[in-house]
């Protein structure tokens, strides 16, 4: 076996060995990706400031320098970034939202994961479609005004049933 097969049978088996594990494959993407924004933050924050070296600032002592008194520390850069961390992370609707669609996909990834290992687990089981379908969902309306169908017609598609071993197997 040549070197280069060898190099792309190892990528090969890490990739594979990275995608069944998604929620650290996630965190090794991720990780860094957060340190590096959290950089580019505080660099944009706080400026380089730039002195030759033949003059530097006096080095009197301020009111949160003095010994045992630690009273600066809620003005510092680390603090600023940590509360707009927080502000970011836990109160913003928009990322918490992400936070919902994340789950929904793991569940989503489950039940397919469910269809293709244990389907028997499932089958004869049927969902209906106005179940799925939200309060003020437009299928109803679309279908009657824009595909032009009857009402008894979208009545039946509308409480028809979906057998998810069906659909799984429809594209074989």
């Amino acid at each position: 076996m040549g070197t280069n097969s060898q190099v792309r049978l190892l990528l090969w088996k890490n990739w594979t060995v990275r995608m069944r594990q998604k929620t650290r494959l996630f965190m090794e993407i991720m990780w860094p990706v957060v340190l590096f924004i959290g950089l580019v933050w505080l660099r944009r924050a706080n400026p380089l400031y730039r002195q030759h070296e033949c003059h530097f600032p006096n080095k009197h002592p301020t009111r949160g320098e003095s010994p045992g008194l630690v009273s600066n520390y809620n003005t510092s850069i680390l603090a600023r970034f940590w509360v707009d961390a927080q502000e970011l992370l836990f109160e913003d609707i928009e990322f918490l939202q992400l936070g919902r669609l994340w789950q929904e996909l793991v569940a989503i990834s489950n039940f397919m994961d469910t269809l293709r290992t244990n389907p028997e687990l499932i089958a004869g089981r049927g969902v209906k479609v106005e179940d799925i379908l939200k309060d003020d969902e437009t299928l109803t309306s679309y279908l009657l005004r824009d595909v032009s169908l009857t009402e008894s017609v979208v009545d039946q598609l509308v409480r028809s049933q979906i057998r998810p071993e069906q659909v799984t197997y429809a594209g074989l």
